[in-house]
């Protein structure tokens, strides 16, 4: 039986080539615009979110992923994957400054969000459109609590605030894949193995 060791020192030469070539094969959008729930009037939807995982601490792959409470803000993400077109939505929190500069017809209203980061200069403001509304659901968690989401989708006609409020609900599909990946497949406390970023 190959010891652990050798599983990784095998690993490690095979080297990440043939899962990116299996990755740019097999990972490409499979719903049809008449797949329900896949397309939002002109715009494909995926749902992009994240996750955190545990790594040993080592320096290597403190240095390759960070540690806990460094990431950039929404804001800043947000106008990093916009630079290529892709119109986004998103909630913010409720203490992210959002001051009015116009009020539209559907309620919502345009306003300014900044990033902020070293990579950043506060200088640069983008506009957004701001969607404000509260979910009437006493058997919902979170019933009566505000929600703010902001868009990069600035006509009111093209998306009106209250088809973003229902689109926005559809993203949380994607929090039963990711309790699958962590609490079903990889367990709970679970820390992946490899003391290097590459492993």
């Amino acid at each position: 039986m190959p010891t652990t060791a050798a599983v990784s020192r095998a690993r490690v030469k095979l080297g990440a080539v043939p899962l990116k070539a299996l990755s740019e094969q097999v990972a490409k959008p499979l719903a049809e615009p008449a797949t329900r729930g896949s397309w939002y009037r002109t715009w494909r939807v995926p749902a992009v979110d994240g996750t955190p995982f545990d790594v040993p601490d080592t320096p290597e792959n403190a240095g390759r992923f960070g540690r806990p409470g460094n990431a950039r803000s929404a804001a800043s993400g947000g106008r990093a994957a916009s630079a290529n077109g892709t119109d986004l939505l998103w909630r913010v929190r409720a203490n992210v400054v959002l001051p009015v500069r116009h009020e539209l017809p559907d309620g919502s209203y345009l306003s300014e969000i900044v990033a902020t980061g070293d990579q950043c200069r506060r200088a640069d403001p983008v506009t957004v459109r701001v969607v404000e509304y509260t979910l009437d659901d006493p058997g919902r968690n979170g019933h009566g609590a505000p929600y703010r989401l902001i868009t990069t989708i600035l006509d009111h006609r093209r998306a009106p605030a209250r088809e973003l409020a229902a689109l926005y609900c559809q993203r949380w599909e994607i929090e039963t894949v990711l309790d699958e990946l962590k609490t079903h497949q990889r367990g709970p406390g679970q820390v992946l193995r490899s003391r290097s970023p590459d492993g």
